[in-house]
């Protein structure tokens, strides 16, 4: 009996699992040389929340790096704790080598994840930039080019993505000023199934080829 009411939970919470919507905020700003990157990720009407914030990109001296300083916050929680990374030169091209070896690793394995991309929802696309270069000839070539490398993404980006609005596009010239400004806010929804499923597909495709160092093709060094 025991485990009856054992399995019928764990049934009951796999399905719960499939049939939960993951919501993603992603906004992104720009003004001068301040960054500012927010990803809030929600599910079960914010019972269950996370965001992770980095709000600057602080320049060390000689050999520290940079630091990369992000605010992290949980459901239920008052207060966020920041967490400290230094990018380094040797650390940066280790992260290269890495991410080289896995995008090779991976090349058989696009099918499967070009599948899940379509099963994203994208609920809002908004790109807004304010340029200027002091002079007018520049800033009317630098928004021409803005506007063009816009487009160019947003159609690749609907190639993957299903998008349930209109994207929201703007590059609007300053003339007299020298500036980069840019705001970007996107929301982007999938179920936790489909997660399951790409997950699945993969290790099957993996145990075909018998080659497990596939996941793991060299250890991803701090």
């Amino acid at each position: 009996m025991l485990a009856l009411v054992i399995v019928g939970v764990f049934v009951l919470v796999v399905v719960l699992l499939c049939l939960t919507t993951l919501r993603i905020f992603l906004t992104y700003g720009r003004i001068g040389e301040n960054d500012h990157l927010v990803m809030e990720i929600t599910a079960w009407r914010k019972l269950f929340y996370y965001k992770y914030e980095i709000p600057l990109l602080k320049m060390g001296n000689g050999d520290e790096g940079v630091e990369l300083s992000a605010h992290v916050e949980k459901a239920g929680e008052q207060s966020f704790h920041e967490d400290k990374k230094k990018l380094t030169p040797p650390k940066v091209k280790r992260w290269y080598e890495n991410y080289q070896i896995l995008l090779h690793d991976i090349r058989d394995f696009q099918p499967i994840f070009r599948h899940f991309l379509k099963r994203i929802r994208c609920d809002k696309f908004e790109w807004h930039t304010r340029i200027g270069l002091g002079e007018a000839g520049a800033t009317g070539a630098l928004t021409g080019l803005a506007w063009g490398i816009k487009s160019s993404i947003i159609t690749v980006f609907s190639q993957y993505v299903l998008l349930r609005s209109v994207p929201k596009l703007s590059v609007q010239p300053v003339w007299n000023d020298q500036l980069v400004q840019t705001q970007f806010r996107c929301i982007l929804h999938f179920r936790l199934y489909h997660v399951f499923a790409a997950g699945v597909k993969l290790l099957v495709k993996l145990s075909k080829k018998r080659d497990w160092k596939i996941l793991f093709p060299i250890p991803f060094r701090t």
